[in-house]
C-alpha cells in the first residue's frame, strides 16, 4: 500500500521545506535553530527568588553550563547572572543533519527588594542548578545615648 496518501508525511515535508527556507534567510535561526532568538527569549533562563525572612534564596536553572562558564555579581540590590558557553570545535568527519549546540551566552539582572549583606552571600552549583543565599542587611538596632548633666 505504498500509494496510499498519508497527510502526516505531507505535513512533515511542508515543515521541512519551511525550515530550510527560514534557515537560509534568518540570522535568528542560524544562532540556535529556535524562534526564541526572535522573541527575545534567547537570553532568558528561569530564576526563582524566595524571601525567607532574614534572607533571599535565588534558584537559577542553567542546564549545560559548567561552573567556570558562570559569573555572578551583586551590586547594591541588583543580582546579575551571566553565563557563556562555547562548544569546542571537534574535527568533523561527516556533515550534520541538524546542529544546534553552539556558543550560548545568557544574562539576567534581578533587582532585590531589600539590601543584602554582600560579604555573606553564598552560591552553590549542582547539576546545572545554582542556589544563591543572600542574607538581608538587617537595620542597625541603634545604640543607647547617654545623657550628661550640665
Amino acid at each position: 500500500m505504498s500509494g496510499r496518501y498519508n497527510p502526516i508525511e505531507e505535513l512533515e515535508r511542508i515543515l521541512d521545506r519551511m525550515s530550510r527556507q527560514v534557515t537560509g534567510g534568518s540570522p535568528g535561526w542560524d544562532r540556535g535553530g529556535s524562534l526564541a532568538a526572535w522573541a527575545g527569549g534567547d537570553d532568558q533562563f528561569p530564576v526563582d527568588v524566595v524571601d525567607e525572612g532574614d534572607r533571599f534564596v535565588a534558584t537559577i536553572d542553567l542546564p549545560g553550563f559548567e561552573r567556570e562558564d558562570v559569573s555572578i555579581h551583586l551590586h547594591e540590590q541588583t543580582l546579575q547572572i551571566e553565563a557563556d558557553h562555547t562548544s569546542e570545535a571537534d574535527e568533523e568527519t561527516g556533515s550534520y543533519v541538524r546542529r544546534e549546540r553552539r556558543q550560548r551566552s545568557v544574562t539576567r539582572s534581578i533587582r532585590l527588594p531589600d539590601a543584602v549583606n554582600e560579604d555573606d552571600v553564598e552560591a552553590k552549583m549542582h547539576n546545572g542548578v545554582i542556589t544563591i543565599t543572600l542574607p538581608k542587611l538587617m537595620p542597625d538596632e541603634g545604640h543607647e545615648i547617654d545623657i550628661s548633666i550640665e
